[in-house]
């Protein structure tokens, strides 16, 4: 496999030329490997409130990040363990760099297997990230943590992007301390990103999404997000949504893995048993992002996955990318 497939259009890593297949290889494993562990210590530490034991696995995430070249993902880390020496408690980044480590597992994963062409992703996620790096900002501003602030936007100039000179003068408001600035070109940022990403999903009101989860926040996450754009049929279980497929022509499938009863992949292997369904899109919209679970989705035939908490752009721009 060409080196290049490892990271075109994954806008989280800035692999150098100098780097090796066999070096990208073994340390994108050793991060896929490692990385349920990690995600589920930084989690039980969250919840038991033990944050020297959360900054201790973060540090030891630091190395994994770097050998694959995640920069932006490396600074927030550093940005926490930061956070928590100054303050004693955890970056309101926590929880984002979670969901945002399980996702580039699942990019790079998706990527090794050479089951999906991500680079023609890019344009879509350099919208993503950069609606996400504002929405943390403008958080980090209300926060008084300026200096995290800063540190953010600062690692964003390693990309190569048309908004570099945006980011030059949010650096300059807070170095000025023109915070009501900063605010409003983010915001104004953000928004022009966020308009994009809606303007690509269009108005198509004849295209059906049914959204299967048994968490009713999630299902109204899901239709929330999607039904300025498409019609959206939500239902908590895998045997009602078989029945819908008996009166409505589905289009793309949003489902969650850990259901009673049916679980996702049975549900997903009977989508795909189904006359007419073998090839229509089903995301998953879960927290499961091992190599077991992404190698199973893509056995059966499951097109993407989203880590849950998902964000608004990262929903809606996986979904127009099926449709």
């Amino acid at each position: 496999m060409n080196r290049q497939h490892y990271f075109l259009g994954i806008t989280d890593l800035v692999i150098p030329e100098t780097a090796t297949y066999d070096e990208i290889h073994t340390a994108i494993n050793r991060f896929i490997d490692a990385l349920p562990y990690l995600a589920e210590d930084l989690g039980n530490n969250i919840k038991r409130e033990e944050y020297t034991s959360l900054t201790e696995t973060i540090e030891a995430a630091l190395p994994l990040l770097s050998d694959i070249h995640a920069k932006i993902l490396e600074s927030d880390a550093k940005l926490i363990i930061r956070r928590i020496e100054r303050t004693g408690s955890p970056s309101v980044l926590i929880g984002s760099f979670i969901a945002n480590l399980m996702t580039l597992s699942i990019k790079l994963q998706k990527a090794q297997s050479g089951g999906d062409d991500i680079g023609d992703m890019k344009d879509a996620e350099t919208n993503i990230d950069i609606a996400n790096t504002m929405t943390t900002f403008l958080t980090l501003l209300d926060d008084g943590d300026y200096y995290e602030a800063h540190s953010i936007i600062s690692e964003m100039m390693v990309f190569d992007t048309d908004t570099l000179y945006i980011f030059d003068k949010l650096l300059t408001f807070i170095v000025t301390k023109d915070y009501d600035e900063a605010k409003a070109l983010a915001t104004e940022l953000k928004e022009q990103h966020i308009k994009v990403i809606q303007q690509s999903a269009g108005n198509n009101f004849t295209t059906n999404v049914l959204a299967v989860d048994d968490m009713p926040e999630s299902l109204s996450f899901v239709s929330n997000v999607l039904k300025e754009h498409y019609k959206v049929y939500r239902v908590t279980n895998g045997k009602t949504a078989l029945k819908v497929l008996r009166t409505q022509k589905i289009d793309l499938f949003v489902l969650d893995i850990d259901m009673p009863e049916m679980d996702g992949y049975e549900l997903a292997e009977a989508i795909r048993n189904t006359p007419g369904y073998t090839e229509v899109p089903i995301i998953f919209l879960t927290g499961n992002s091992t190599r077991e679970h992404v190698a199973r989705a893509m056995q059966i035939g499951v097109n993407d996955f989203i880590v849950k908490p998902a964000s608004y752009e990262a929903l809606l721009t996986a979904v127009n990318k099926y449709i």
